[in-house]
């Protein structure tokens, strides 16, 4: 990643977890081309449960490391 310093992150607790487009389904050409088509694909109500679903996973994720 080279637009940010992540250890700046984690000095302050902080987790930096790179945003990786799934592989599958829509997402398929977005690695290649832009993800911005998939997004409109999928339209505001299900880009927002994705993003819900991805941030429910990455808090899992957080709880279970302190844990």
């Amino acid at each position: 990643m080279t637009y940010l310093d992540p250890p700046l992150f984690t000095d302050q607790g902080i987790d930096v977890i790179p945003f990786q487009v799934p592989t599958g389904g829509l997402w398929q050409q977005a690695r290649s081309l832009s993800a911005v088509h998939t997004l409109m694909q999928l339209g505001p109500n299900r880009l927002a449960a994705e993003l819900r679903d991805i941030t429910s996973r990455c808090l899992n994720r957080t709880a279970s490391a302190v844990n």
